[in-house]
């Protein structure tokens, strides 16, 4: 009898902590709450933004990791994440042509008892594009004001400092003038085909390089004859679809680069992938076209007399 008691104690100290390990306090240090995600819009456009709801329950006296960063959405180009009434709102770039989807998404959360982390399903919306089921044969609408590699600050901030530069240079000159009765000497603005030649000649060392894939390499290019176009005939093509850009020009010059711009946008936004002659044979036709089309802005040939072509 006492052995069968000394039996049975030594088999219940060998099971307690084991039990302890299994508690249910320790499972919870771990544990997954159910949280829902889904789309604001059913469907949305290729290139544009999409806002995914994330709604959950946090339990009492539980707080969201700090910094609050989703897992699941590596592959995602998340553009901000917003809080919201019954959980956040991310918001990701439309990076799909067919269904997009997003998730699994599981959210950490800390609490007194370990934490854990909520986890929703994924959630999925569709993709409508303008290209149909053959988009070599039609031309998208760009994605207006996505042009990667060149942020707003850095395409309009050289002019910005440059009429910073050029309002202090006239203020002194006019002191001067005043002071010393002396002519006052105008900064020189660089003429538009000049301008163009150097981003070209840039453009094709970074290519033969082989510092540029297809994609990169026209949007430079398109981005390098809208900004020349821009300035040579008056109207803002960097804003303009093709189609847009078509119905404003006349000049045969100027309408020939249409279907280069239409090619750029194809390899930009449908995937199509050009070879190295094509890419060789449309950065002939752009200079080409820079060195026939003319000189400076439009306002400075009207300044001289010749007005805008």
């Amino acid at each position: 009898m006492k052995q069968a008691r000394l039996f049975l104690f030594l088999a219940l100290a060998l099971l307690l902590p084991r039990s302890v390990l299994a508690a249910p306090g320790a499972a919870d240090a771990t544990r997954e709450l159910p949280m829902s995600a889904r789309f604001t819009a059913p469907q949305a456009e290729a290139g544009t933004a999409a806002t995914l709801e994330l709604r959950f329950s946090l339990p009492r006296d539980a707080r969201l990791k700090d910094p609050v960063k989703p897992r699941g959405l590596a592959d995602k180009t998340v553009l901000g994440i917003d809080k919201a009434e019954g959980g956040l709102d991310a918001r990701l770039l439309v990076d799909s042509l067919d269904v997009f989807e997003a998730g699994p998404v599981f959210l950490d959360f800390d609490s007194p008892d370990g934490g854990g982390a909520f986890k929703a399903e994924p959630a999925r919306l569709t993709v409508t594009t303008s290209l149909g089921d053959n988009p070599s044969a039609l031309t998208p609408r760009p994605a207006l004001g996505i042009i990667p590699g060149v942020p707003g600050w850095k395409k309009y901030g050289p002019w910005a400092l440059f009429g910073l530069f050029a309002a202090a240079l006239a203020g002194c000159g006019a002191v001067w003038m005043k002071r010393h009765r002396a002519r006052l000497v105008e900064a020189r603005v660089i003429p538009a085909d000049e301008e163009a030649l150097a981003r070209l000649n840039s453009l094709r060392e970074n290519m033969d390089a082989g510092r540029l894939e297809a994609k990169e390499y026209y949007f430079q290019l398109s981005e390098i004859l809208r900004t020349y176009m821009e300035r040579l005939r008056g109207f803002p093509a960097l804003e303009m679809t093709v189609e847009e850009i078509a119905s404003k020009v006349s000049d045969a010059r100027d309408r020939a680069m249409v279907p280069l711009l239409r090619e750029a946008d194809m390899v930009k936004f449908a995937g199509k992938r050009p070879m190295a002659a094509r890419l060789l044979e449309d950065f002939d036709s752009a200079r080409s076209y820079v060195l026939g089309a003319g000189g400076g802005t439009a306002d400075s040939r009207a300044a001289e007399g010749g007005g805008a072509a």
